[in-house]
């Protein structure tokens, strides 16, 4: 990765890392991941959490920690579908395959991210999804035994 620049991201720059990090989650590399995270990363997203609420993760090691939880239990993979930047922050579709290792089920969604930078790291992101749908994927998983 190259340093930070002294003026602010370009829209490219920010594409690069956004492309390193779909290359380094689909290759389940956390190492090349953490590479790409401030140490003070916030990650949110509107479903996941106790009763399908919106979940929180602070801190890069525990940000790394969650991705490992679901590089362990699930097969998802992402691609940068489109990406707008405004400043540090930049808006950010993805296309989303989850297959279920066990049952095999598989869903495709895209999903809407805010993701902020500082410098040439990813600080903070936030994440929207169709919480219902993707609560409804996880029930099916479970009763298919997944």
């Amino acid at each position: 990765m190259t340093s930070p620049t002294d003026g602010p991201l370009s829209e490219e720059r920010a594409l690069e890392i956004l492309l390193a990090t779909q290359v380094a989650w689909n290759a389940r590399d956390l190492r090349a991941l953490k590479e790409l995270y401030t140490e003070d990363i916030v990650y949110w997203t509107n479903w996941g959490g106790p009763n399908n609420e919106p979940r929180s993760v602070s801190g890069r090691q525990e940000f790394i920690r969650h991705l490992a939880d679901l590089r362990d239990s699930t097969d998802i993979t992402i691609k940068v579908l489109s990406l707008r930047l405004d400043g540090n922050q930049a808006r950010v579709n993805f296309e989303v395959k989850w297959r279920d290792p066990v049952s095999n089920l598989v869903h495709m969604f895209t999903c809407r991210n805010i993701i902020t930078f500082a410098g040439e790291r990813i600080q903070r992101i936030e994440e929207y999804q169709d919480a219902a749908r993707l609560h409804a994927f996880a029930k099916l998983i479970s009763e298919h035994g997944g």
